[in-house]
């Protein structure tokens, strides 16, 4: 599957949310149920196999910050002065489709883009979390929690 265009409702398994909140890239478009990493710098970006990038969570309120400046938390434990910030769900079970490979429950992951995963190592193999069970015969749930 190609990289989100807009907002999705990805299906989850019930769980209790872990909600991140993350400030984003500049020039990132975060979208609503899309699989979100962070750079070095600790900024929102779309999840994809490239190097450095390390695996957060699912986004739940997304945010277009394609013409604006990296965003930042600020300092209050609110986030009444954050700017430019989203929240990612950091726990549970999530679906998404299976570019490559046979998944196993238990294996590996990896990031393809932020919406779907490969159970082959991709280039830069970065790790999603864990497959799960099936849903169809090219998607699977991916536990975020376990890596």
């Amino acid at each position: 599957m190609p990289p989100l265009t807009q907002d999705t409702q990805r299906t989850w398994a019930q769980h209790q949310p872990q909600i991140l909140p993350l400030p984003a890239a500049a020039g990132a478009v975060l979208f609503v149920g899309a699989l979100i990493a962070t750079n070095a710098a600790g900024q929102a970006v779309p999840a994809s196999d490239t190097v450095g990038l390390k695996v957060q969570g699912v986004c739940r309120e997304g945010l277009n910050n394609t013409n604006s400046a990296a965003g930042a938390l600020g300092t209050t434990a609110d986030y009444t002065d954050a700017v430019r910030y989203i929240r990612v769900d950091a726990q549970g079970e999530w679906l998404f489709d299976v570019s490559a490979g046979v998944p196993a429950p238990g294996a590996n992951a990896f990031v393809v883009n932020d919406n779907t995963v490969s159970a082959a190592p991709t280039a830069n193999s970065i790790v999603a979390g864990k497959f799960t069970r099936p849903y169809s015969s090219t998607s699977w749930f991916v536990d975020l929690e376990r890596k």
